[in-house]
Formats: structure tokens, sequence, C-alpha cells
């Protein structure tokens, strides 16, 4: 996800209202980000609907900083707060930062750099570029002449059945129109 925020901020995009609900990764493990309506263009003086504390968003701004005077970095700490979020497995609109930021110190392997990107001060956090270089997957290993690799295994199809699994994390409790006329 860090690594798709990059890109539109090089394109002088900010988004300024990324929420859980405003985040969502594609049956292709892609990541999205939806509602522009609050984004602003860095080089124009966009005045977005509706900016105000009230938003939904507004739980996942960076402490101390007004809706209109967000920057890039800002986002990095809101999509991070997101992240935080999921890893928890807490849904809430209403997230503790600081709490967010004492627990995932302790998840392994990005806890550490999920913190440096929730640091309550601006310039202590990294830019969206800075944040997908970090979290870059390692480069594939080299294949050496008349090597050959088993193709990865094709996915798994989804039972639908209940106390199935679904995508490894969603569990089933009654199949779908399972009562229906």
């Amino acid at each position: 996800s860090l690594p798709t925020l990059g890109p539109r901020h090089g394109m002088g995009v900010l988004h300024r209202a990324l929420q859980l609900r405003t985040v969502e990764v594609t049956p292709q493990n892609r990541v999205r980000f939806r509602d522009f309506s609050r984004s602003r263009l860095a080089e124009a003086q966009t005045i977005a609907p509706a900016l105000d504390e009230e938003h939904p968003s507004a739980a996942f701004q960076a402490p101390g900083t007004p809706l209109e005077l967000l920057q890039p970095r800002d986002d990095v700490y809101s999509l991070a707060l997101c992240l935080t979020q999921w890893l928890r497995g807490n849904a809430s609109d209403q997230p503790d930062h600081a709490a967010a930021r004492e627990w995932v110190a302790t998840y392994p392997q990005v806890g550490g750099f999920l913190k440096q990107c929730l640091a309550p001060r601006y310039d202590e956090r990294p830019d969206a570029a800075e944040a997908a270089a970090a979290t870059a997957p390692p480069p594939s290993p080299r294949l050496t002449p008349g090597r050959t690799v088993d193709p990865a295994p094709g996915p798994r199809p989804n039972v639908m059945a209940p106390g199935a699994v679904v995508d490894g994390r969603y569990r089933l409790d009654r199949a779908l129109a399972e009562h229906a006329v």
C-alpha cells in the first residue's frame, strides 16, 4: 500500500482522507485508494467540500495538523494508521493513536517502520517514496542458465461451505442464501 501512495504524491495529488473505508485491496492484490473528493493538488489551492473535523477520516489524521494544511507525510501517517488497525484486527473508526504506536512497535518485521510512519512530528516521518523503498520486497534471486524454477501454485479455489475459510482469513458461519425460498 505504501508503494501505491508514492506515485500519487509524485503526480502532485494529496489524498487527505485516508481511512479504513477508503483503502481497499483488489482480488488481484493491488491496493486502490477511493474517495478523492477531499484530495488536493500540490500546485493548486484546492478547497475540498466538507473539509472539517466531522469527516470520518479526521480520526485518522496526524495529530495537531488542521485538515486544510495536511501534507504528503500526513497521508503516510494516515495510511500507516490504517495498516496498524488492520494488523491489530481493529476496525474502529476512532483509533487510539498512542496505543497504535505502542502496539505496532512490537509487530515483527514492519512494526518499527510503521511506528516511524506514525511519529507525531511531521519531520520524523518518511515520505511516500521513502516508505515505498523501505517496504519493497527483496529482489528475486537470479536464475542461472539451465536451472528451472517450479511455477507458483495457482490460486486455491474458495470453498463456500459452513466453516470454510475464504482467502485465508474469513470464516463462513453459514452458506449464503441457505434458507432462501
